[in-house]
């Protein structure tokens, strides 16, 4: 069974969503911006992503497209997805108190490490600190390459 992440209309058209494919390992940890702890997902051996991730986030989908050609290629990677809602729910109060904006992404190293916060869409630094954790190079094309 596939897993989607994203939905609904824009008011810049439609937006696709994104299909990880069976098998990968991505969930949802959070759907209505409810508190989690964030310890109780990190995925053991893995780097594991935290996406804080909005509907009205449309850069957010971005990080859905480039999670899931990185989850495609590679399974020592882990994406855990919590919808915040709003910045006033409590999920959002706990974690992204500084966060001047969406998309907010924690990276944890396989020893269960923060590595990186990549705040705001920068696809480059997302895939540099997953690299970092994984300690090797992902075996996807550079950014921008033909």
């Amino acid at each position: 069974m596939a897993i989607f992440f994203g939905a609904g209309s824009a008011a810049a058209g439609q937006v696709q969503k994104t299909e990880f494919p069976p098998g990968v390992d991505a969930r949802w940890i959070a759907r209505s911006g409810e508190d989690v702890d964030l310890a109780e997902h990190l995925a053991p051996g893995k780097v594991t992503v935290f996406d804080f991730w909005a509907e009205w986030c449309l850069p957010c989908r971005e990080v859905d497209r480039e999670m899931a050609a990185i989850l495609s290629a590679v399974d020592d990677v882990a994406l855990r997805k919590i919808d915040v809602v709003d910045w006033e729910s409590p999920v959002a109060q706990r974690y992204l108190q500084r966060a001047e904006a969406l998309p907010y992404v924690l990276v944890f190293g396989k020893q269960s490490k923060r590595i990186a916060v990549v705040e705001g869409l920068d696809l480059k630094r997302l895939r540099r600190a997953v690299e970092k954790g994984r300690g090797a190079p992902l075996p996807l094309p550079a950014e921008g390459a033909d």
